[in-house]
């Protein structure tokens, strides 16, 4: 049996796996024509990932809550008092293409603020101690993990909560496997049983932890889709993750609507909590996340996703920032929601999410001034200053080693930019766009008696390939290589 095996490297550094089987007997086989190779946008990319990862005749993978850890555990066990060869393997890519890091805290002992912990979504948990200079992964046992949030407890800060998988409806987002604890800054890591396999913490995209208890957390978790839909839930454990309560409940009756993705709560009051609730608006708790009721109703303002930060200084300060029908919008309170009002701007409306906004937005309020404001996502970063007639915004677009932290290159009016082309984002990279029959390798992948996996092969429908070959690599710029496991 003939395999043919491709790599696709387009703009954006998305890698693309395809393998393509003319053996129609294969019964684990699912088909695709080749036409649908031709694609515009990640949508098609979406789909045979997931083909990829579906049984012949299932509806859908077979992937749950847990996988993760599960398949480590039998990992683990099945390598005890087992002697194997040293495989020898290379890394093909993708290269020079930056994670996605949805966790940062720094290391409250540390006066210097220099040693940081951040979490990667595909990557594991990650600390500096040089500022970024250098890097040491913690969780070398799984590399891979989803940390999507992290928590460390200022009462004890050996101890140290990750919360595992995106919740944001990305196509490369990958399922948690629920909450994991170190109790010794992060060089070991347990999982909390009550979470691993449960629904409920597929995606913990969100934890504040009480100051004063090691043990006090309340998180955001938002369930696998089930049936079409997603749950939305804030859960809080008081005796470090043994037992969990649902302190509230939100139904996602269609995509993003209700989901709740960012608690915050005030920097000398643990007890006063935050809440964002995508396209609804703020709950706010005054009992540590016991109960909740909405603050802010934002239902009929045509915003999605919203992003809050509450100013270090003075609490009654509040900043929302918030996907806007493709764009962005500011929204602020500077008294404790009795008030909120929009910013304004002359001649054009700032855009820092760049159409993006349901997944790139993050806000922070400047420590020492009420009135000064960072935001960012997919577009330039921005600082605004809110005025009484028209607020003032400063573009921060391009930074330089070397230079201070935040340093403007130009102020308003500002422009966005796209980041390139495929060629000039890559280049230097050992590809082709030229792939012939010489290129083409046999791949032969085993796993042994009883062994099995989730990945199936797709049956490619080769009539008129080159020809779609052709035309998908001068419609994408893409660059084709062919390799050899």
């Amino acid at each position: 049996m003939k395999k043919l095996l491709f790599l696709c490297l387009i703009a954006g550094g998305c890698l693309f796996i395809f393998n393509l089987n003319s053996n129609e007997n294969d019964k684990y086989s699912n088909n695709v024509q080749a036409p649908d190779l031709l694609f515009e946008g990640p949508a098609k990319y979406s789909a045979l990932h997931t083909l990829i990862r579906t049984k012949n005749g299932m509806a859908a993978p077979e992937y749950r809550v847990g996988d993760v850890f599960n398949e480590f555990k039998k990992a683990s066990s099945a390598h005890i008092n087992r002697n194997s060869a040293e495989l020898n393997w290379i890394e093909r890519g993708p290269a020079n293409v930056g994670g996605r890091t949805r966790g940062l805290i720094v290391d409250p002992t540390d006066t210097t603020a220099r040693t940081w912990y951040a979490a990667s979504v595909g990557g594991g948990v990650w600390r500096t101690p040089d500022a970024g200079g250098s890097w040491e992964l913690l969780t070398t046992d799984i590399p891979n993990l989803s940390t999507a949030a992290l928590a460390m407890s200022p009462a004890n800060p050996d101890v140290i909560y990750a919360g595992t998988g995106e919740g944001f409806d990305n196509i490369d987002g990958i399922t948690g496997s629920g909450i994991w604890k170190s109790e010794d800054r992060g060089q070991t890591w347990n999982a909390i049983a009550a979470t691993i396999n449960s629904d409920m913490f597929a995606n913990v995209v969100r934890m504040v932890i009480n100051p004063e208890n090691e043990n006090e957390l309340v998180i955001a978790g938002v369930s696998d889709r089930i049936n079409g839909e997603r749950v939305s839930r804030i859960m809080k454990t008081t005796d470090g993750g043994i037992n969990w309560d649902v302190k509230y409940t939100s139904m996602e009756p269609v995509r993003w609507k209700g989901r709740i993705q960012q608690i915050v709560h005030e920097k000398d009051n643990y007890s006063t909590m935050y809440a964002t609730v995508n396209a609804t608006g703020i709950l706010k708790s005054t009992d540590a996340g016991e109960n909740w009721e909405m603050i802010w109703d934002a239902s009929n303002l045509g915003i999605q996703r919203i992003e809050m930060a509450i100013s270090p200084n003075d609490a009654g300060f509040i900043y929302m920032s918030c996907e806007s029908n493709g764009g962005s919008q500011l929204f602020f309170t500077q008294d404790t929601f009795k008030s909120v009002r929009t910013t304004f701007y002359e001649n054009q409306q700032a855009d820092w999410l760049a159409g993006q906004g349901w997944y790139d937005n993050t806000i922070a309020v400047h420590p020492y001034n009420d009135s000064l404001v960072w935001v960012a996502g997919a577009g330039p970063m921005l600082e605004i200053k809110p005025g009484e007639e028209s607020d003032t915004v400063t573009l921060y677009d391009e930074f330089e080693n070397g230079t201070s932290f935040l340093v403007g290159i130009t102020n308003f009016p500002f422009t966005d930019e796209f980041a390139g082309l495929a060629e000039e984002i890559f280049a230097g990279l050992p590809v082709s766009p030229e792939t012939t029959e010489e290129d083409l390798v046999d791949v032969v992948v085993y796993f042994g008696p009883g062994k099995t996996q989730k990945a199936h092969l797709i049956d490619v429908d080769m009539t008129y390939y080159n020809y779609y070959l052709n035309s998908m690599t001068d419609y994408l710029s893409s660059l084709f290589l062919g390799i050899s496991l």
